[in-house]
């Protein structure tokens, strides 16, 4: 943590997580969208399962707790 908090500053590191935060986990799922086979297949996954979405969030909840201290 300390080293991700030496390279970037706390505005950078904030304005990432919001990022990622609003366009992986509250950004409603286009099934107009056509995947193509690049796509992560682990993400592909959680987004099927509502379990592993729920620990994906945690673990997200978690870093951003830590990174934000």
């Amino acid at each position: 943590m300390a080293e991700v908090r030496r390279i970037f500053t706390d505005e950078e590191i904030g304005q990432f997580l919001d990022e990622l935060e609003r366009t992986k986990f509250l950004a409603p799922i286009d099934t107009d969208l056509e995947l193509d086979d690049s796509d992560d297949p682990e993400e592909d996954l959680w987004l099927d399962n509502p379990v592993l979405a729920a620990e994906e969030l945690l673990r997200f909840s978690r870093i951003r707790q830590l990174l934000q201290q």
